[in-house]
């Protein structure tokens, strides 16, 4: 998980990957990992939101809050196709599901 974050990183984004229940932002990287319990805290005045497993508590998360908390304009990479991609495109996010062809 850590190659994925330094990956993503490389291009100065701020991103929320998480693992094992805790998240973290690339940018932390530079100063050792500093983890959350919390996504709305990560989400916020990011880029993106890069959903990299198939667990249930994804599905089910305030996805307009967290769209008013980022920066604009507001990604979501949904890595294992768990989100209603239609609904978070009518809320603004430009959505891409990782392993399906564009809508």
């Amino acid at each position: 998980m850590l190659k994925e974050i330094e990956r993503i990183g490389d291009n100065g984004d701020d991103t929320a990957p998480e693992n094992n229940n805790k998240l973290f932002s690339a940018e932390s990287l530079e100063k050792g990992v500093k983890t959350t319990t919390n996504i709305y805290d990560v989400c916020e005045k990011a880029h993106a939101l890069v959903i990299l497993t198939p667990w249930d508590e994804f599905k089910n998360l305030d996805f307009q809050m967290i769209y008013a908390s980022m920066a604009k304009p507001a990604f979501i990479f949904d890595g294992h196709n768990i989100l209603d991609h239609d609904l978070l495109r009518g809320i603004g996010y430009d959505v891409h599901a990782i392993g399906k062809g564009a809508d």
